[in-house]
């Protein structure tokens, strides 16, 4: 199978690069080259990458192009967390609208310089990773909660349009990873909301668990259900393991999707 991974050089990207690289031919792209990557097949290839600028992703587009690329999946790791910030603090617009290029506006570019490669197969996947604050507020990190809410509409959305193609496609939610993206905020406790206070202080010291991600992420790369196509998928809370899950999102086509109750 052939994969492209975006945002491979570290966090969740870079581990799920390395769980597939045996037995697949990736594609990795980042603005920096991991020194791992010289370790993996000669079958894999490294295109560097900056998602946020769109010349760079016309000339990830050429690349593929000429290469006559056809695609299994995309699988888009890039994201930004960014420092604790009030909506109304004018002073912090530049920093706002750069998570929300990474983490949302990158995706609709990226998909539409992608698309041809992975129409090219049948079932082909394309896989987000929605964050925190997707489905609940998340105060002082409202610029990433609501581009990660976006994104989520946004694979609703393109789920149903890419449908007659066969493309499937997912958000999952890795919950709490204690990666890099956290680093800068342990320094900042006083700031932060109590919740993602308590994970930080929980987390701090441990190494970070990959493990459930990485089998959800293969499980999706796996599945020919078009059921699971417009969902979002947590990995810790959600039961995709079961054997029930695909008929449980059959039986009712609005689980695990952005959604409104009436009264």
């Amino acid at each position: 199978m052939k994969y492209i991974i975006i945002g491979s050089s570290q966090g969740i990207g870079f581990e799920i690069a390395k769980s597939l690289e045996k037995k697949n031919n990736l594609i990795l792209c980042s603005r920096k080259k991991n020194i791992y990557f010289d370790n993996m097949s000669k079958n894999n290839d490294f295109i560097k990458t900056d998602v946020t600028k769109i010349n760079d992703i016309k000339k990830l587009s050429k690349k593929l192009k000429s290469k006559k690329v056809k695609l299994d999946g995309a699988i888009f790791c890039q994201g930004l967390l960014g420092p604790p910030m009030n909506i109304f603090d004018g002073g912090k617009n530049k920093l706002w609208k750069k998570i929300f290029d990474t983490n949302f506006t990158s995706n609709l570019f990226l998909i539409r310089n992608l698309l041809p490669f992975l129409k090219k197969k049948s079932f082909s996947k394309i896989i987000f990773f929605s964050g925190g604050g997707a489905f609940n507020t998340w105060p002082k990190f409202s610029a990433y909660s609501v581009s990660k809410t976006a994104l989520v509409r946004f694979s609703e959305n393109l789920a149903e349009e890419l449908k007659k193609d066969k493309i499937i496609v997912t958000c999952l939610a890795p919950g709490f990873i204690n990666t890099k993206i956290h680093k800068n905020n342990y320094s900042r406790l006083k700031d932060l909301n109590r919740n993602y206070k308590e994970e930080l202080k929980k987390n701090r010291t441990k190494e970070p668990n990959f493990k459930n991600i990485i089998e959800l992420t293969n499980y999706v790369l796996k599945s020919k259900s078009m059921n699971i196509s417009g969902k979002t998928i947590s990995a810790n809370f959600d039961v995709w393991r079961s054997n029930s899950f695909i008929s449980k999102l059959k039986k009712n086509k609005t689980n695990l999707t952005l959604i409104r109750k009436n009264i």
